[in-house]
This record gives C-alpha cells, sequence and structure tokens, in this order.
C-alpha cells in the first residue's frame, strides 16, 4: 500500500486532505482520502465603512471543522466512487450580511451557510 503525502494549500493552510492508492484484483485499483476544513473565528465584513451610524457592519463567525470523505475502485473502463462531503453535519455560516430597510436600519441578518451533509455514490464508464 503507497500513501501519497499529506498536502496543504499554499493559500489556505486551514485545508488538508490525505490520498492513499493501493491496488486490487486484476486490473483494478483502490483509492481513499480524505480532507479537513478548519476555519477559525472571525468578522463577517471589514469593520469600517459607510454604515448608518449605530449600526453594525462586521457581525462574529464563530470556527468550525469539516470533514470529507471519499473512496473509489477503478480500471481502465470503470469508476466506482461513493463520498461524503460535511461527514460530521457541521452546521456554521460561511457569512452573515445585514439586511437594509429603505431607511438604511438593520431590518434582518442573511446568511450562507456551509454545504450540510452530503452522500454519494458516482458510477462513471469511459469508452
Amino acid at each position: 500500500m503507497r500513501a501519497t503525502a499529506c498536502r496543504t494549500s499554499r493559500n489556505f493552510p486551514d485545508r488538508s486532505r490525505q490520498i492513499t492508492n493501493f491496488p486490487l484484483r486484476r486490473d483494478w485499483k483502490g483509492h481513499f482520502g480524505f480532507g479537513v476544513r478548519l476555519v477559525g473565528d472571525r468578522k463577517s465584513a471589514v469593520e469600517s465603512g459607510g454604515s448608518t451610524p449605530g449600526t453594525p457592519l462586521a457581525y462574529p463567525l464563530g470556527s468550525y471543522g469539516a470533514l470529507d470523505l471519499n473512496a473509489d475502485i477503478s480500471n481502465s473502463n470503470w469508476t466506482i466512487r461513493v463520498f461524503a462531503k460535511n461527514a460530521t453535519d457541521e452546521r456554521a455560516y460561511q457569512t452573515i450580511a445585514p439586511v437594509n430597510t429603505l431607511f438604511g436600519t438593520v431590518d434582518h441578518l442573511q446568511g450562507v451557510p456551509i454545504q450540510p451533509r452530503t452522500v454519494g455514490i458516482e458510477v462513471d464508464f469511459r469508452f
């Protein structure tokens, strides 16, 4: 069994993934991989700008970690893959932004959540 080195993106040191390849019977080979995304506490926006006085621009966003898993078997024609994104079903927000009224006051906050747990299977055939 040969594993490739754990690779971390230069631009995002909080993301890491590991990939392991291994031979199976005849011309089949297997693959297993996982990825970890760690995001720390942060603000939703820059804290300065042209907002209505007394209205906050930046809202605190909590930290989160998400785990992605995948495995497949393949040969020269077929690939069968299973995957789970956000396998631990972490609930967090990528961004939060205020929605203002016509008078410039904040009516409510609008947030974009991270992708919930997603599990799937793929079957590919190459001609």
